[in-house]
């Protein structure tokens, strides 16, 4: 019969020596436009031509279109007249 326990050490979680500077991202920073309407309460189609107007910038992960919350902090800091710092 296989051996079907976890080999040991075997560790999932990244070293922080390996990580990039400002990393982890999880996946709450990347929001989906519907997360982001729902933020900021407006509608999707709203978003999405906000994003292609270049007002809202977004990713592009795979096919998915992503909103980062540094991305919102921005926006919603020029909304209000204050710059993002």
């Amino acid at each position: 019969m296989p051996d079907t326990s976890a080999p040991s050490g075997d560790n999932h979680e990244l070293s922080s020596t390996t990580e990039p500077a400002g990393w982890p991202i999880t996946p709450v920073d990347l929001l989906r436009p519907e997360d982001v309407a729902h933020r900021l309460q407006i509608g999707r189609t709203k978003v999405y031509d906000l994003i292609r107007s270049g007002t809202l910038r977004s990713v592009k992960v795979g096919g998915c279109r992503r909103v980062t919350l540094a991305a919102l902090a921005e926006f919603i800091a020029r909304l209000d007249g204050r710059s993002a710092a």
